[in-house]
């Protein structure tokens, strides 16, 4: 299962992305074979990051994984 929400408020764009997948120790170097997810991770978070806004990663093994989202609406 996988959940998406998107909403503006407050002169702000909000993410939130919800999986109850396999999880993973954020705290921990990935494996090679997680790799590309924690590239996408990192990639994700420089945008949102260059673009004036925060980013968070909660996730746990066996936990599924949380990524929440905030970018200030330019205006």
């Amino acid at each position: 299962m996988i959940e998406v929400r998107v909403r503006e408020r407050d002169r702000s764009l909000e993410g939130v992305v919800v999986d109850d997948g396999r999880g993973f120790d954020v705290d921990q170097a990935p494996a090679p074979s997680d790799a590309p997810l924690h590239v996408g991770l990192q990639a994700a978070r420089e945008r949102v990051e260059i673009a004036g806004g925060s980013f968070a990663v909660r996730s746990a093994p066996g936990a599924g994984t949380t990524v929440e989202f905030g970018i200030p609406i330019p205006g």
